[in-house]
């Protein structure tokens, strides 16, 4: 009897919680937030339900969070936004003809597009300032907790292990040249490293005193450093010099200067033992870029549309493409599985983003998203880094055009307005008013005008 009421209970209080996330993330949208930045940053991607799929938590708590902050009622879309449509209409078009699966399906729609769509709408209901400090602490004290994992020897989270193909892929800490590499919650190290070098811009635009962001940004750069991972690496690195270079307004030059200074003191300290590392790692790291370059012979089996023709499915459920049982580029893993139309729809959105950049237009979150360029092109997008990087793209969308000034829908007939838009500004009417008499003729009585100079 238990057994069976055991599936009930537990759907009673995944309700009970759903619901009371719901209601609560309604009534005050940031501590919905700052909830969700928590989950993403504490809680290993191995802690899952399975609805037909695996479900991350954070994904789930993006839905509710999604429900709660909708409907939107004035916000203004853009041309990202249409792309992001189409992306979509692809997947599900090949899914009509049969040339698409079903996982890749839900990682499109359930992971990708919900954060995208979170990211989209969070700025409607939330100041940007805010959702900048909250990205900026919660990601600087990620990195603290990974120094401390470095220094200690000690990952908590692998210590919460939950049984399943999950825990046995993410759960094993990695090892570069006899190191433990620090990968937090995330379950991989690159994806740890390259989820602190999203939040880098972030740290830089927070209205927050010199010190203290100089203070965040050396425990990134360290944290990011103790990943051992090259591509984190320099992703920070690209991230700090997009931000300080060509960001406008963000960051002063006195600022700029002082913590280049401090960065190469940082690198410098960290060098030699770098150094260390990768010689005794030389032969491994050799071997992952050589795997990367063999990747690029996956492009020639790319559909227009829909899944490359090189996917195989093994009898025990394990998947690979030609050759290769893990996808390391997430741009190729793009086009494998959804077709050559979607990747160049994506890659023109990084290209517009990276113009954005080089003219100084652009927002932090759009800064954040083109100094990923070189872990989209050498990483798959994993565990949590996934949502979080979709997250990213949707606030950079918002904030671009939050940027751009309103013009006039030419859809709207003279005279008429959008619902829910402010009242049109009348210009003030000129009318006649009588002349002033002279300021002797309005006093009192009883008092002169002589003694009004006092």
């Amino acid at each position: 009897m238990l057994s069976l009421l055991d599936p009930v209970l537990t759907l009673a209080l995944l309700a009970t919680v759903g619901v009371t996330a719901f209601l609560a993330a309604r009534r005050h949208p940031f501590l919905g937030f700052v909830t969700w930045i928590a989950v993403v940053c504490l809680v290993p991607y191995w802690f899952n339900l399975t609805l037909g799929f695996d479900w991350s938590i954070s994904a789930l708590l993006a839905v509710l969070l999604v429900a709660a902050l909708l409907p939107v009622r004035q916000a203004r879309l853009g041309l990202a936004d249409a792309v992001m449509a189409v992306i979509i209409a692809c997947y599900l078009t090949a899914s009509l003809l049969g040339d698409a699966s079903l996982g890749s399906g839900v990682v499109l729609l359930g992971h990708w597009g919900l954060g995208y769509l979170l990211g989209r709408i969070l700025p409607e209901r939330v100041d940007m300032d805010r959702v900048t400090l909250v990205i900026a602490f919660a990601f600087s004290g990620v990195a603290a907790l990974g120094i401390i994992e470095f220094l200690t020897g000690v990952n908590p989270f692998v210590g919460l292990a939950a049984p399943g193909a999950l825990y046995e892929t993410w759960g094993p800490l990695q090892e570069r040249g006899g190191v433990t590499r620090v990968e937090g919650a995330f379950g991989h190290s690159i994806a740890f490293g390259c989820s602190l070098a999203l939040a880098v811009p972030f740290v830089l635009a927070a209205r927050l005193r010199s010190w203290l962001r100089t203070l965040m940004l050396v425990l990134i750069l360290t944290a990011t450093v103790l990943t051992l991972s090259r591509t984190a690496m320099v992703c920070v690195a690209l991230a700090l010099v997009l931000t300080l270079a060509f960001s406008r307004g963000i960051v002063s030059g006195r600022f700029a200067a002082l913590f280049a200074a401090l960065g190469a003191l940082v690198a410098a300290v960290l060098f030699p033992f770098l150094v260390s590392v990768f010689e005794s790692a030389a032969e491994e790291a050799e071997g992952s870029a050589g795997y990367r370059g063999d990747l690029l012979g996956l492009v020639d089996e790319l559909e227009l549309l829909g899944q490359s023709s090189a996917f195989q499915r093994a009898p025990d459920g394990t998947t690979r493409f030609g050759e290769f049982d893990s996808i390391d580029s997430a741009l190729i893993l793009l086009g494998l599985n959804h077709g050559l139309l979607p990747l160049a729809l994506v890659c023109a959105l990084l290209v517009a983003a990276t113009v954005l950049v080089a003219i100084r237009r652009a927002t932090p979150a759009t800064i954040a998203l083109v100094a990923q360029i070189p872990a989209f092109a050498t990483v798959a997008l994993i565990t949590q880094y996934a949502i979080l990087v979709w997250f990213i793209a949707g606030l950079a969308v918002a904030s671009q055009l939050a940027t751009r000034p309103k013009g006039r829908d030419p859809a709207l007939l003279p005279g008429q307005a959008h619902v829910g838009a402010a009242p049109p500004t009348v210009p003030p009417v000129s009318v006649p008013r009588e002349p002033v008499p002279p300021r002797s003729h309005r006093l009192p009585a009883g008092i002169s005008q002589k003694g009004t100079s006092r």
